[in-house]
């Protein structure tokens, strides 16, 4: 169809829901920031895949069960929550958790088996023969890096600045401003006279 799909993989390092909806949260503002992504969800232009495992504190990770297009930050968090109380459940039961990919359901708040075999064996995997590897040279990368806008981080950390002791929910909303695109309106009407805190509250409201 000509249009560009990028897979982005992070390592076994979430340990929570709430961290991971933080972390896909933080990614969809980067993609929207660069231009590679308009980060409508809901209209499929971001999914993201969960893959949950359980284990006993310091013990080895448990058997993974991948939770497949999760279309919103709100079902990521959902699913994680879900399928994490399920292993445990499981496994208290005396029952062993099996690798597989599994679909949520919104409505119905829970997961089910979309199909077992998830080895790496069962997708038959082969190199693209049309395809090249690419290794962007350090020159290369600085160019690009030059290039970037600020990134959602830098932007929440200018507009904090503006605040004298901000709060948790003035950072909530300074966070929400960023990410509706409005720090720019808020910054004018401030260098105008404006009320730091009611500018970005009247913004992120």
């Amino acid at each position: 169809s000509g249009v560009p799909l990028v897979e982005i993989v992070s390592g076994p390092d979430i340990p929570s829901s709430t961290q991971a909806r933080a972390y896909a949260q933080e990614l969809r503002g980067i993609l929207i920031a660069t231009g590679a992504s308009d980060g409508r969800m809901e209209e499929g232009s971001m999914r993201m895949d969960a893959n949950v495992s359980v284990r006993k504190a310091n013990g080895p990770f448990g058997t993974r069960c991948e939770i497949k297009n999760l279309n919103s930050l709100r079902s990521l968090q959902r699913a994680i929550d879900y399928e994490a109380l399920r292993q445990v459940e499981l496994i208290e039961d005396g029952g062993t958790v099996r690798q597989e990919t599994r679909h949520w359901d919104e409505h119905r708040g829970e997961t089910s088996t979309m199909r077992v075999k998830e080895d790496a064996d069962d997708y038959r995997y082969f190199r693209e023969p049309d395809l090249v590897d690419l290794a962007p040279d350090q020159s290369w990368q600085d160019r690009v890096r030059a290039a970037l806008p600020p990134m959602p981080a830098e932007r929440r950390r200018k507009l904090s600045a503006r605040l004298a002791n901000p709060t948790k929910a003035q950072l909530d909303a300074v966070e929400v401003v960023i990410d509706l695109g409005l720090e720019e309106l808020v910054n004018a009407a401030v260098d105008a006279g404006a009320d730091v805190t009611l500018a970005i509250s009247r913004a992120a409201n």
